[in-house]
C-alpha cells in the first residue's frame, strides 16, 4: 500500500473518532431531586349555622375552601376532632338525645348529603366517592369546594340554650 493511502486511511479513521480520539474522558451528569411537601388549608377556617331548634337539619349556605398547600398530589382527610365545647352532646349516625349528625361534602356544589358523608371521630380519607368525590388525588395547588350538613339533636336535657362548639380537623396525606 502507498504511503499516500496510508495517510488517508489515518486521516479518516482520526476524523471518524476510532479509537477514541476525540471522546471525552469525563462527563458531568445533574441530578435533581425535591422532597415532596404535604400541606392542606381550609379558608376562612369557620362556620356558624346559627340558632337552630331541636330535630331541625341545616346545610351551609357557603362553602369553605380547602387547598392542596403542598408540591405533590394529595388526598384529604377528614374527622371531628371535638365533639362538643360543652361535653353535653356527641356525634352520630342518626339525631337522637344529645347526638347530632354531622356531615361534608367536597363538592362544587352542596348537593345532597348521604351515609358516605357522615363525619365520626376516626379520621375518613376522600377517594373518589367518599364525602361527594372530591378532596382524593388533589393536584398541588388545587382547589375544593367544602360543605357542611348538621342535624341538631331531637333532645338536649339540660342544655341551657348558649352555643356549643364543633371541632372538625383536615388533614393530608400523599395520594394514594
Amino acid at each position: 500500500m502507498s504511503r499516500k493511502w496510508i495517510a488517508v486511511v489515518v486521516a479518516v479513521a482520526v476524523a471518524a473518532g476510532v479509537g477514541g480520539a476525540f471522546a471525552a474522558t469525563e462527563v458531568d451528569v445533574t441530578l435533581t431531586v425535591t422532597i415532596r411537601s404535604l400541606g392542606v388549608s381550609v379558608t376562612p377556617s369557620s362556620y356558624g349555622f346559627g340558632i337552630m331548634n331541636l330535630g331541625e337539619t341545616k346545610v351551609s349556605t357557603s362553602a369553605l375552601v380547602v387547598k392542596n398547600e403542598g408540591n405533590a398530589p394529595e388526598d384529604i382527610g377528614i374527622r371531628i376532632k371535638t365533639q362538643d365545647s360543652k361535653g353535653q352532646w356527641s356525634a352520630g349516625s342518626s339525631a337522637g338525645v344529645n347526638t347530632y349528625v354531622l356531615s361534608t361534602r367536597l363538592a362544587e356544589n352542596a348537593g345532597s348529603f348521604g351515609a358516605a358523608d357522615i363525619l365520626t371521630t376516626s379520621v375518613q380519607w376522600a377517594d373518589g366517592t367518599k364525602f361527594g368525590g372530591g378532596g382524593n388525588d388533589m393536584a398541588a395547588g388545587a382547589t375544593v369546594n367544602q360543605w357542611y350538613q348538621f342535624a341538631a339533636p331531637t333532645s338536649a336535657p339540660g342544655d341551657d340554650g348558649t352555643e356549643h362548639t364543633i371541632t372538625v380537623e383536615v388533614s393530608c396525606r400523599a395520594a394514594q
